[in-house]
């Protein structure tokens, strides 16, 4: 995977992110929705595209990928 800085969408970068993880990343949306506290509804609807997070949404899903 690339670094985070080849990236200029966050969505494109965070999907990738999941895709190189073990399993394909089977289970981490889950994770990540009980993380953010939403849905994991919601978090698919971000990485299709329909949806974007919030600045606070943000900030923990820095935290939650270990970035900060």
């Amino acid at each position: 995977m690339n670094s985070i800085f080849t990236y200029t969408d966050y969505v494109v970068f965070l999907r990738a992110y999941i895709e190189n993880q073990p399993k394909k990343g089977r289970g981490l949306v889950q994770k990540l929705a009980f993380h953010l506290g939403v849905n994991p509804t919601f978090v698919s609807q971000v990485l299709s595209g329909l949806k974007n997070f919030s600045t606070e949404q943000g900030f923990e899903l820095v935290e939650f990928l270990g970035l900060a």
